[in-house]
């Protein structure tokens, strides 16, 4: 009877092996998807200011900037960004008749857009239902200066981070 029992008891060791070897696999493909893919991301070595060193171009774009013109823009660190100005419209009643007396209108309008980097200088600007465009950035302190495509120049100064 002891001979019949053996093999039993040693299917069963084996049994018991395979599901702590199967335990174990997973466990070290859990971690492993762990870290390849739900780990958080870190940032570009690039973006990363050093102590003492002078801050990149790519750091020193984000924040808030006030136009010659009066417009601001803020870049954000996500790629993104808005820009306020004034436009002058004609000043039309709902029946569409324009008012003669007082015949344009300045009131505030609102662009938000996706920017990226290109080169050390130049990003690229998107904005939803236009042609993409590049412009070339230069940053001098708190002062910027912006040379588009199409040969305009746009100045600015920092107006908070």
């Amino acid at each position: 009877m002891a001979e019949a029992a053996q093999p039993v008891g040693r299917r069963a060791a084996l049994l018991c092996l395979s599901f702590v070897a199967a335990f174990l696999l997973g466990v070290a493909v859990g971690v492993g998807l762990d870290r390849a893919v739900l780990a958080p991301r870190q940032p570009a070595v690039s973006d990363i200011p050093v102590p003492g060193a002078p801050a990149s171009p790519r750091q020193l774009l984000v924040g808030h900037w006030l136009a010659e013109n009066g417009a601001r823009t803020a870049f954000q660190a996500d790629g993104s960004f808005d820009e306020f100005y004034k436009e002058t419209v004609p000043n039309a009643g709902p029946d569409g008749i324009v008012d003669f007396q007082k015949p344009v209108i300045e009131r505030d309008a609102r662009i938000t857009g996706q920017y990226h980097w290109v080169s050390d200088e130049t990003i690229e600007v998107k904005v939803q239902g236009k042609a993409a465009r590049r412009l070339r950035i230069v940053l001098d302190g708190d002062k910027l200066t912006v040379f588009g495509d199409d040969g305009s120049v746009s100045r600015f100064k920092r107006s908070g981070p």
